[in-house]
């Protein structure tokens, strides 16, 4: 169950991409404990894999498998080997071959931020960008709507529910270099900032949200 490269590994939040396995897959005994508050008897088999795939992402990036996830508001939250809740952001990308995932933890005392994993290669998403983009913003990014839809997931994940994508979610600018780039935009009025990525050799990108303005409200 590889983890997947990024060409950038900040520091806050900490991310790690997480490719699904069969051979190293986490039975559901061992899953129960780290998600105590979840329902498995009535779970698919791809959200099955996508648990297994967190829970990887997970033990890689806290070193070991002292973790724990739980939900307040709608929200995961993740607490470490000593209870510490910490803020954290999950995505998932499930195809017939594949089922990979994004985690995202912010240093303690960070709060309304969010990760989004998406396919840039996915001919669904130039389809709906009406529900998700302004008149400006589609013409602004013609060839970027992957990376916008991504980018208001996580502001979406960060701040909702309750938000409309087109008129209270907005993305300003996207600079690029070397596989990576931070996008300005804002939530409700208020500034926000991100950071993307795209994964190598792979139609996978991932946006999350940096923690180094103030958040809106």
């Amino acid at each position: 169950m590889p983890r997947l490269p990024l060409p950038i590994q900040p520091e806050n939040p900490q991310v790690v991409l997480w490719k699904w396995d069969e051979g190293a897959a986490w039975p559901l005994a061992k899953l129960e404990s780290h998600f105590p508050e979840r329902e498995w008897t009535e779970m698919s088999d791809g959200r099955l894999r996508e648990h297994q795939a967190v829970a990887c992402a997970l033990t890689e990036m806290m070193g070991s498998e002292g973790w724990r996830v739980t939900h307040q508001n709608g929200k995961p939250q993740l607490h470490d080997a000593y209870g510490t809740p910490r803020s954290l952001s999950i995505s998932h990308h499930t195809s017939q071959r594949n089922t990979a995932a994004a985690v995202a933890v912010w240093a303690a005392g960070e709060r309304n931020h969010g990760i989004d994993l998406v396919d840039t290669a996915d001919l669904r998403i130039p389809r709906i960008v009406g529900r998700f983009m302004s008149a400006d913003e589609q013409a602004q990014w013609p060839d970027d709507t992957p990376w916008i839809w991504a980018a208001k997931e996580a502001m979406f994940k960060g701040h909702g529910p309750n938000l409309d994508f087109r008129r209270e979610l907005s993305v300003a600018s996207m600079e690029w270099e070397a596989g990576c780039g931070r996008l300005v935009g804002s939530v409700r009025g208020g500034v926000w900032q991100g950071e993307c990525a795209q994964v190598p050799h792979s139609s996978l990108g991932v946006v999350w949200s940096s923690p180094s303005v103030s958040n809106p409200r």
